[in-house]
């Protein structure tokens, strides 16, 4: 019925010829082609890194039967790595750090042990090279830090859970049953630390004050934190998990699973609304229209117009909270721009090496470029901040790993004629783009739980991709 009336609209019939003139004229750009990918993936040959893990890896059996570690771990509870790989998502932002690193580090101990039984390998993707080449190199930064001794920790870290991408790529690969539980446990721990934070907000309280500039806010007396410790990486998160609750809205196949999904959506939302952090703002109404866009451009249209009605309906404390957006009257607005202008500064002296990983060596070095006496742990910025800790080449191997994986779940979305398959690659892509709107304004490799959620997206996004093409008749 709502499909007839629809089809009958002269609004819907304009979308639809607006619609079909932007796909056709997308279809021809090349803009297409470098953000979509080749229709497949190439069938190269094993290259000099492939050729000589294999050649490890065969060592490494062959030691492994020979101290007959495969009797040994027959039948060890370490031998279900895909078990170990959902508990390290779905804690990741709720227990501490250093929990998550020993789950993570379980998931990783049982693919080893899989793979010296024979039992798997590490699993080639055009994601592989990209973050090797970033891990090497953060490693390097780390090893040449201005503070060696507290670089260590944070170096070690950044790079194991970037590494963490390959294992999810390894132990989900083409099994569509195995990528769907991952983005499930994703979406039910988004579900979790978003309850927690609106339980924060009905239970009320105060914020701290560097978090948000009292003179101008007099409305707003809380930002909450949930389980991440600071409102700005609540709502990073969030807009990972957000866009993941709506596509299962969307693809759940019963009338309670959709509920569940919805509910879950709804609490993130209202969630991250409390945090009052203007780039998840921003961030989650790009993901909107970038979800929608990738569905159908029609929806593109409604999608605007729906965030404009919501402008004109938005509540005060909001409205305000925007339109202070850019004014260097708003305090956390004039702290960033001095931030900036250091950090630009420091990259014109160190835009080959970086001063080293982690915030202590950009603070050792933030000294000497320091404007206004204005203090800052690190850039607001993940990008400057990258720059400033390990250089350009650095930068350049993130913007590569981003690239392959946001390309991916594009390539998905466009394609593939599977509706659950593109619904997933849509919501990919919108969390990727969200989130990295909110990282033009916040160092979002900061907290470390986070960043491991970040690259969990990353490998679920190439998995979806591996998913499709072996799903996919053979040409």
């Amino acid at each position: 019925m709502i499909k007839k009336m629809l089809s009958s609209s002269i609004l819907w019939r304009a979308l639809s010829a607006v619609s079909a003139w932007v796909d056709r004229q997308w279809e021809r750009s090349l803009l297409r082609r470098a953000v979509i990918g080749p229709e497949r993936l190439p069938q190269r040959g094993p290259g000099v890194t492939e050729t000589a893990a294999g050649k490890l890896r065969e060592l490494y059996v062959r030691l492994f039967k020979k101290l007959r570690l495969d009797r040994l771990t027959e039948d060890s509870v370490f031998l279900r790595t895909d078990l170990f790989l959902l508990l390290t998502v779905f804690f990741a932002p709720l227990l501490p750090t250093m929990a998550v690193l020993a789950l993570a580090l379980a998931t990783v101990f049982s693919l080893f042990l899989r793979i010296g039984r024979g039992e798997m390998r590490v699993r080639p993707s055009p994601l592989n090279k990209w973050i090797y080449l970033f891990v090497a190199l953060t490693l390097a930064s780390t090893a040449m830090s201005l503070t060696l001794r507290e670089s260590l920790a944070g170096g070690v870290l950044t790079s194991f859970f970037a590494l963490f991408s390959v294992a999810v790529v390894t132990v989900c690969g083409k099994d569509r049953a195995k990528l769907e539980l991952l983005i499930r446990a994703v979406v039910i721990s988004g579900f979790a630390v978003a309850a927690v934070g609106v339980m924060q907000y009905a239970l009320g309280g105060t914020s701290r004050e560097s978090w948000l500039d009292s003179e101008i806010y007099t409305d707003i007396s809380l930002r909450v934190v949930s389980t991440l410790e600071n409102p700005n990486v609540l709502s990073e998160f969030l807009l990972l998990a957000t866009p993941l609750a709506v596509a299962s809205v969307i693809n759940a196949k019963s009338f309670n699973g959709r509920l569940w999904a919805g509910l879950a959506a709804a609490v993130m939302c209202a969630c991250l609304v409390f945090t009052w952090s203007r780039g998840g703002w921003l961030g989650l109404a790009l993901g909107a229209v970038v979800f929608l866009a990738a569905l159908d451009t029609r929806f593109v249209v409604l999608g605007v117009l729906g965030i404009a009605a919501f402008v004109v309906v938005m509540p005060g404390a909001m409205l305000n909270r925007l339109s202070n957006l850019g004014d260097r009257a708003d305090a956390s607005t004039n702290y960033r721009y001095y931030i900036y202008l250091s950090a630009f500064d420091m990259i014109k002296n160190y835009w080959m090496s970086g001063v080293g990983t982690g915030v202590s060596a950009y603070k050792a070095a933030y000294a000497r470029y320091e404007y206004a006496a204005v203090i800052a742990p690190h850039a607001h910025n993940l990008f400057l901040q990258i720059l400033c800790e390990s250089g350009f080449v650095t930068f350049f191997a993130l913007l590569a790993s981003l690239f392959t994986a946001f390309r991916s779940a594009a390539s998905v979305a466009a394609r593939t004629r599977d509706r659950e398959l593109k619904v997933w690659g849509a919501a990919l892509m919108a969390g990727g783009t969200g989130y990295m709107l909110q990282s033009m304004t916040e160092y979002s490799f900061y907290n470390y739980r986070v960043t491991l959620v970040f690259w969990v997206i990353v490998g679920i996004a190439v998995c979806l991709r591996l998913v499709e093409e072996g799903e996919r008749p053979a040409l």
